[in-house]
């Protein structure tokens, strides 16, 4: 992929950056050397009684005589902006057509469309940001649950900033002896060979820690995924439906309504769960509900934990009980449609009806244990997250550090050195300090438009 902008352009730039359609108020951002004469000649009271640094300022804009919209304008001077360069943020009606003559005009009159990530780019370009906060804020607008926002955030207060500026000066204390080693070879003892060989050791596992986060970045994201299985007409998808809050499959007193496998996605624990709705299990199914089975064994398959639905009316069966016995996923078993029975069933279950809403409360702690039990174990350090690009840029790191140990093992500083440069190079992509098309291209455009 090839960044379409010129990111490094001292310009004007100009876009929405509230999600784009209909609605009450939508924001425009400009930043660059002239967003205080743009906004000034779209909206002529300005030129008069210019905004005052950080204060909101009720305007009309105009253009040719045409009044666009009344709204309201804040003005924020360089170095103390979002991006470090004049910006001027424009709250207007949220119309589709005055978002558009208000762009429109902003454009005519010389501001650029900004690029995606643009404004943030500007921000890390400045000094405003750094590269790992400019992810984490993307993190941020990605984030769609309690636990991803902690995560984010605590990337974006500079956690793994902290860890990392650790290992750099691990990483500079070494190339120092490193290059001594090459220059007065006679000077350097195997106590001290023994000694480097330690501390990357320490540094290795410094790094391992934080790479052990990457899962916990694509638990965040994906979540788990619990499927709702039983026979024909006990009902899963009754259950399905209150689970979720809303009529997603159809109930039928019929077996074999559901010939696929319906999803949704709830919040359990500050993580999203996934709760998939299957086909009933049964031996002589008819040819489309038997794929349907096929879909509900690879769903099960690929789940995380097995919600095992029974009748309460019904004693437990010869399949269910294998079902429970032969998974290696963790299974609750539901005794649904206690509306049905007068006393509790004298077997293991959760007791609920699904119909009523009856034992529902109790269900959804064990759904809270069940998921507290499957995340993994957290120290009492915030979560950070790695991106894709943070995890292959830590490899790097890890295996040039790997190679910088086999090289002092055999005494070998000359290879030791130029492994510590990559090291060093790596991390360096990795801080942003420094700052390379690809990184653009890897980062950046993957932001929204505005932001």
């Amino acid at each position: 992929m090839t960044a379409t902008f010129d990111y490094f352009r001292e310009d004007t730039i100009a876009a929405l950056s509230t999600p784009p359609g209909r609605g009450a108020i939508a924001v425009l951002r400009i930043s660059g050397p002239a967003s205080l004469s743009l906004i000034q000649a779209l909206s002529p009271p300005l030129m008069k009684a210019p905004p005052k640094p950080r204060r909101v300022t009720l305007a009309p804009l105009v253009l040719d005589g045409d009044i666009l919209d009344e709204v309201l304008i804040t003005f924020f001077p360089a170095p103390e902006s979002y991006t470090g360069e004049d910006v001027i943020e424009i709250s207007c009606h949220g119309g589709l057509a005055i978002v558009r003559a208000v762009l429109g005009a902003l454009h005519r009159l010389g501001a650029r469309p900004a690029g995606p990530g643009e404004f943030t780019f500007r921000a890390v370009r400045n000094g405003k940001l750094d590269l790992i906060q400019a992810q984490a804020i993307g993190d941020l607008i990605e984030a769609s649950t309690e636990r991803f926002r902690r995560a984010a955030f605590s990337s974006y207060r500079g956690i793994l900033q902290q860890k990392l500026l650790f290992i750099e000066e691990n990483l500079i204390q070494m190339a120092v002896r490193i290059e001594a080693s090459i220059e007065f070879p006679d000077d350097i003892s195997e106590e001290e060979d023994s000694l480097e060989i330690r501390e990357i050791q320490a540094t290795l596992q410094e790094i391992r820690e934080i790479e052990s986060t990457a899962f916990r970045r694509r638990l965040l994201t994906g979540g788990f995924r619990y499927v709702l299985i039983g026979r024909p007409n006990v009902g899963k998808s009754c259950l399905f439906n209150r689970l979720v809050g809303r009529d997603r499959a159809i109930v039928s007193p019929h077996p074999g309504t559901t010939r696929d496998t319906i999803e949704a996605t709830v919040e359990i624990q500050g993580v999203p769960v996934t709760f998939i709705d299957t086909a009933g299990l049964r031996k002589q199914p008819e040819e489309v509900e038997a794929l349907g089975i096929e879909r509900t064994r690879e769903a099960i398959e690929e789940s995380d934990a097995i919600l095992l639905v029974t009748e309460a009316t019904e004693p437990v069966t010869a399949e269910e009980q294998q079902i429970c016995n032969s998974f290696k996923q963790p299974v609750l078993v539901i005794l649904n449609k206690m509306d049905l029975v007068s006393e509790p069933p004298e077997r293991e279950g959760i007791p609920i009806s699904a119909l009523t809403g009856l034992g529902m409360d109790a269900l959804w702690e064990k759904l809270d244990e069940l998921t507290a039990r499957l995340l993994p174990d957290t120290s009492d350090e915030p979560e950070i997250l790695l991106s894709a690009y943070q995890e292959e840029q830590l490899r790097r790191i890890r295996e040039a550090l790997i190679s910088v140990m086999e090289a002092v093992s055999h005494g070998q500083p000359e290879i030791a050195a130029e492994e510590i440069r990559s090291a060093l190079a790596s991390l360096g992509c990795l801080r942003g300090t420094v700052i390379s098309p690809d990184i653009i291209d890897r980062i950046f455009t993957q932001f929204c438009i505005g932001k």
